[in-house]
């Protein structure tokens, strides 16, 4: 697709809108306030009871939650960390869905920059947090449209000979709302959009990125059914 957009000319625009979501763009801006230290884990869960019924479930016509939920989780934490994955060990099985394709996959992706990202769609009647991001001096949960960030700094002996606490006595819990969409604002998309086709900027998604993310989908997918953690 890349070398037919170059030989032809055509614009290619891959679509991530969660890339403009809410919570991906509030948890930028809280990484660049050190509000919870180094962070050095990411989770990012999506979880449903719900069924579908159509060509999803359907190997035959691209199906499968890996490629459907799979770039709205597994990509922002990469974008979040500004680094790329090194390796990929992947989980997926079908549940409760018809057909013959997966409904629930787990990857566990280790960064070039160390951290650790827990990336999956499962199954759960009790919606999971969205997001956890574990710092060294503190935790972001993300739940729903509502974000909490604890900071806290973990307790030193005075006497390095002697246990310290597992608890940190020195807490604090900030809460606030993410606003517009957690899921990508569409006015700001198209807008973006619009601005590439009439040439006057680039398009912030490039097809280099898109194409990163497909080698990492795959991957996961390839862990999966080979059962061994896959190098990127």
């Amino acid at each position: 697709m890349i070398a037919a957009a170059a030989d032809s000319g055509a614009k290619l625009l891959p679509w991530l809108p969660a890339r403009w979501g809410s919570d991906l763009h509030r948890l930028k801006e809280l990484l660049a306030e050190n509000a919870i230290g180094k962070v050095f884990f990411i989770r990012r869960v999506v979880s449903s009871f719900g069924t579908r019924s159509d060509w999803q479930t359907e190997r035959r016509y691209g199906g499968g939650y890996l490629l459907n939920w799979g770039p709205h989780i597994v990509d922002p934490p990469l974008v979040l960390m500004g680094s790329p994955a090194k390796s990929v060990y992947g989980r997926m099985k079908q549940t409760i869905n018809p057909g013959d394709t997966e409904d629930l996959f787990m990857a566990v992706l280790t960064l070039a920059d160390g951290t650790i990202v827990q990336a999956e769609f499962t199954i759960s009647a009790e919606e999971m947090p969205g997001w956890v991001l574990q710092g060294d001096r503190g935790t972001i949960v993300v739940q729903g449209q509502n974000v909490r960030v604890h900071r806290s700094t973990p307790p030193e002996p005075a006497d390095p000979t002697q246990f310290a606490s597992m608890q940190s006595e020195n807490e604090s819990v900030v809460e606030e709302a993410l606003y517009p969409s957690q899921y990508g604002d569409e006015h700001e998309i198209y807008t973006h959009i619009a601005s590439a086709v009439r040439d006057e900027q680039a398009f912030p998604v490039t097809p280099e990125d898109a194409l990163e993310l497909s080698h990492v989908l795959d991957a996961i997918r390839t862990s999966s059914e080979e059962n061994r953690v896959v190098s990127l």
